[in-house]
């Protein structure tokens, strides 16, 4: 049985008050082992000694953990581990722009990998909001995939703020916008696409022309880079082309000879529409390359050809980092695959 010492990354710095720090440390220190059932933790006085703390905070935080039934008080002897179950019951909180079959995969992953060892929730924006406000402590870890519209994402940025950097996880996004988080999985949507691009180009060449279909208005969903990326490959690589915000407003009279970078699933249910409609044949006479790959993708027009970030090994690093296993930021795969739609 250990006795009266234990290791707490207390930080001055830090947004997060330190009755918050010595929760998450105890929580921590339980669920990597190095607490386990039936070990004393120190006094509220030696603690206080130790690290230069108010009684007042390390007894708020004694009486939170007491109430949750992690440490138990046992009159004239001290704080105990009540027992190591925290472990292998940890709660995540996933947050997504969008529960789509992307997300899912994410969360289905995560499922499997943690398996007993931790309870998933998901939500939208609103409901996150509340959680914030009146639950944060509920949750160990925060799973966050930006991209939600301009007025939200500014919200979110100063919410995230709120959260301990160390319950953080952020995935598909920038690099630079990971400063403040446990890790990350990010991509380069510059060079991602336009690497793709380049592992597709002999099948592209078959086409006069390519249109990429870019909606301005899902800024968030879809940055900036990944315009800059193709207007890179197309003048790198002499391919002649134009951008459309969406596929409704192309005339189907330009579909010939010309291959289609699809955004929006929307834009590419009309595209084939009109393929379909024309009399055109996919891969013949016109191409199409979605971008993220679906399970529906798979089956659609006898297969779509994707340029695609693995959704799939997002959710395994996310749960990687919560179980200790991958730290820091991990650069996500993006890459191209090859069906019947080129």
């Amino acid at each position: 049985m250990k006795h009266d010492f234990i290791q707490l990354d207390i930080c001055d710095d830090s947004n997060t008050p330190k009755y918050k720090q010595i929760i998450d440390s105890i929580i921590w220190s339980i669920r990597d082992g190095k607490l386990k059932s039936g070990d004393k933790l120190p006094s509220i006085n030696q603690l206080s000694f130790d690290y230069y703390l108010s009684r007042d905070t390390v007894e708020k935080a004694y009486r939170y953990l007491c109430n949750q039934k992690i440490i138990q008080s046992i009159k004239r002897r001290g704080y105990y581990i009540l027992d190591d179950s925290t472990s292998e019951e940890l709660k995540i909180l996933l947050l997504v722009n969008d529960f789509n079959s992307e997300k899912k995969t994410i969360y289905n992953e995560m499922i499997q990998k943690l398996s007993s060892q931790a309870t998933i929730d998901y939500c939208d924006y609103s409901l996150f909001k509340k959680i914030i406000k009146h639950n944060l402590d509920g949750y160990q870890y925060y799973v966050i995939m930006p991209g939600f519209e301009s007025q939200q994402q500014e919200e979110l940025n100063d919410i995230l703020r709120e959260i301990n950097s160390e319950k953080l996880i952020l995935l598909d996004t920038k690099a630079d916008q990971l400063a403040n988080c446990k890790g990350g999985m990010y991509q380069d949507f510059k060079e991602d696409i336009y690497n793709a691009l380049v592992e597709a180009s002999s099948l592209l060449r078959k086409y006069e022309k390519l249109i990429l279909i870019f909606p301005e208005d899902k800024a968030n969903t879809y940055p900036a880079d990944i315009l800059a990326g193709f207007k890179r490959f197309c003048g790198f690589n002499q391919f002649k082309y134009e951008i459309y915000n969406n596929a409704s407003c192309i005339d189907p009279k330009q579909y010939k000879k010309s291959a289609f970078v699809v955004l929006e699933e929307e834009d590419l249910v009309t595209i084939i529409k009109n393929i379909q409609i024309s009399k055109m044949k996919l891969a013949k006479d016109t191409g199409i390359l979605s971008y993220n790959d679906t399970a529906l993708k798979e089956v659609l027009a006898e297969g779509i050809s994707v340029i695609t970030a693995d959704f799939a090994k997002m959710g395994q690093v996310a749960a990687d980092m919560i179980l200790g296993q991958v730290s820091g930021l991990v650069k996500n795969d993006f890459h191209f695959m090859s069906r019947a739609s080129l």
